[in-house]
């Protein structure tokens, strides 16, 4: 779908993942982010760059203008996570994700991929929350996004994983749901 010049992608399934996808929001982009990745996108194309850096550079750009975007922060985050940027930087990414779409789904979902990737890294009130989202989505889990996060929790150590399973006991209040149960916790 093109949409003044920009190709706009379209998403049901997961959450954006990467700036391309980010750019398929559900609010109208602004004239100065579409400009600008046009112009990130052509110097790109001439330095002949394909690194991440230019969607890294237009998702900046894009949360310039709309700072308050959960998806875009996890997207954000993913990014600089699979572009080996710092992990300080991936975990605040990820804070401001928590802090700007606390309760949307397909945010939460993103959140839940991304922390249990870097599990260790992270500290305990930020393990709770990402334990929270898993918990807050857990039910109406589809079989793809399933099939995603279950190789995540699968390779966390069996102390991780009774760790996990006592936290989502605990906030599910009582009992491990079926869903926990088919993920490997």
């Amino acid at each position: 779908m093109i949409w003044y010049g920009a190709r706009i992608v379209v998403f049901s399934v997961h959450p954006p993942r990467t700036a391309e996808e980010a750019l398929a929001v559900h609010w109208p982009l602004r004239g100065v982010a579409l400009e600008r990745q046009a112009g990130i996108e052509e110097a790109s194309w001439r330095a002949g760059r394909d690194d991440g850096a230019v969607l890294e550079q237009v998702l900046k750009e894009l949360l310039a203008v709309r700072p308050g975007y959960g998806a875009g922060w996890a997207a954000l985050a993913n990014l600089r996570l699979a572009r080996g940027a710092a992990i300080e930087d991936v975990i605040r990414c990820l804070d401001l994700s928590a802090w700007t779409a606390p309760r949307e789904n397909g945010v939460m979902l993103a959140r839940v991929d991304l922390g249990l990737r870097i599990w260790e890294r992270l500290d305990g009130p930020r393990q709770l929350s990402i334990v929270a989202d898993l918990v807050g989505i857990g039910a109406i889990l589809q079989e793809p996004q399933m099939a995603r996060l279950r190789p995540l929790l699968l390779t966390r150590t069996d102390e991780e994983r009774a760790a996990l399973s006592a936290l989502v006991r605990t906030r599910s209040g009582g009992e491990l749901p079926g869903w926990a149960q088919w993920l490997g916790l």
